[in-house]
């Protein structure tokens, strides 16, 4: 079962923007593109992502902190992290920090759909989650009315 995305690629290298956007709009998934920090985390903040894949080095990013800056936007959207100038250390670091991929340019699509499959599957989740949670939430309000209705007939 294919389940198209919505994404948002955030890197100042046109070259990789239109790579990476064409590939992906070939999988069926939506792409919106950004050039630098300030304006990736405001289409963040104003849109609904299923997925942000950023590089830590584009303008305004200061590294690994724009982990942390697009997950107090939203804190459920999966993050991939992109960079040329990739180490394990730095792998092992975004992934501490909350990113659930980290990718080194150039990179390769076959290990960029197995993220965007990652994802759908995390979308799906978290889908399934709120609607759960709803559904409980709509549970417990019907039981208080009951308990309350219930308890003003024992009063009677």
């Amino acid at each position: 079962m294919k389940s198209s995305l919505r994404i948002l690629i955030a890197d100042d290298q046109p070259i990789v923007n239109k790579t990476l956007i064409s590939y992906i709009k070939d999988l069926d998934h939506q792409v919106d593109k950004a050039y630098d920090a300030a304006t990736a985390l405001e289409i963040i903040k104003s849109n609904k992502y299923d997925l942000t894949i950023i590089d830590l080095h584009i303008p305004g990013a200061k590294g690994l902190s724009i982990i942390g800056k697009i997950q107090q936007l939203k804190p459920e959207m999966p993050i991939v992290v992109i960079t040329c100038n990739g180490n394990i250390n730095m792998a092992v670091e975004s992934l501490r920090l909350g990113a659930t991929d980290f990718l080194t340019k150039p990179i390769r699509m076959l290990e960029l759909e197995g993220v965007l499959i990652k994802s759908a599957r995390l979308s799906k989740l978290h889908s399934q989650q709120t609607q759960n949670i709803k559904k409980l939430e709509n549970e417990c309000d019907a039981l208080k009315a009951r308990i309350s209705k219930l308890t003003m007939q024992l009063k009677k």
